[in-house]
């Protein structure tokens, strides 16, 4: 079932302004907002080069718990996709792109006072030339998820193929990935008004997918994985910021944004 969600822009509700940023000043440098991951009551909201601040969402307020730089801290970390391993109850385990090699996925055990690079799993090269390489586990399975096309002159939609993989065990530091359990290609997807990629999430088989800036046409869309399809496409041209990152709890689907403060929330009427 492919749930609701209204392009109504007074369905959405703009909470925790006051303590959930769209950038942070670190040594005299902005850091935008990027990814964002819920786990249990908690949000974690990642910013470019690596900070981590950790809310509380029992409270409308995003009550900041903690806040902190991750273990891999340093330029060109950019954090833009985030995703946390929900099946485990050994730890809150992390999944991110790599600023060093386009091919691979970091994994830190994280909590609300620091985090550990356990990991590094990576995939094979022929998707390099692609416009975006990007990662994420959802549904018990490891995602990679692959943007063709010409991201500067694309006379039509973008191609996503999506591949899914086994999640690798922890008792390696390094892992080679080879072989896929699915692919799936799905037309539609991106188009160069978009312009900029950012964040999704995979949730009961359907891909939620962020596109655009303030500079550009910006939207969701909500991709039904097994029937390789985009069942809709909703517009967010209402914002003045970028949609960054979102993630589904509680019924209610959460998206960060850049530079402006605070979590757009709308419900979906669905149960976790």
């Amino acid at each position: 079932m492919v749930p609701e969600i209204s392009p109504d822009p007074s369905k959405w509700i703009l909470l925790g302004s006051q303590s959930v940023k769209g950038y942070v000043e670190i040594n005299n440098s902005r850091l935008s907002s990027q990814g964002m991951a819920i786990y249990k009551d908690r949000m974690f909201n990642f910013f470019h080069n690596g900070y981590c601040m950790v809310h509380k969402l029992e409270e409308e307020d995003f009550q900041l718990v903690s806040e902190y730089k991750l273990d891999i801290y340093g330029y060109g970390h950019h954090l833009g996709i985030i995703s946390i391993d929900h099946r485990r109850d050994d730890g809150v385990f992390l999944y991110t792109i790599s600023s060093k090699a386009k091919n691979q996925c970091l994994v830190l055990k994280i909590n609300e006072e620091g985090s550990e690079h356990i990991q590094t799993i990576v995939f094979p090269h022929s998707s390099l030339d692609s416009i975006s390489l990007q990662y994420c586990i959802g549904d018990g399975f490891l995602w990679e998820r692959v943007i063709c096309g010409d991201a500067n002159n694309l006379s039509g939609d973008g191609i996503c193929i999506l591949r899914k993989y086994e999640v690798p065990d922890f008792s390696q530091k390094e892992v080679f990935v080879e072989k896929c359990l699915n692919e799936y290609i799905i037309a539609n997807v991106y188009s160069k008004k978009m312009r900029t990629i950012q964040g999704f999430k995979i949730y009961k088989g359907i891909m939620y997918a962020l596109f655009g800036n303030s500079a550009s046409s910006r939207c969701l869309q909500i991709i039904d994985i097994e029937k390789k399809m985009v069942v809709k496409t909703i517009s967010l041209d209402f914002m003045a910021s970028e949609p960054e990152d979102c993630d589904i709890y509680d019924g209610s689907f959460y998206m960060v944004q850049y530079p402006f403060p605070g979590v757009l929330v709308q419900n979906l009427n669905i149960n976790n």
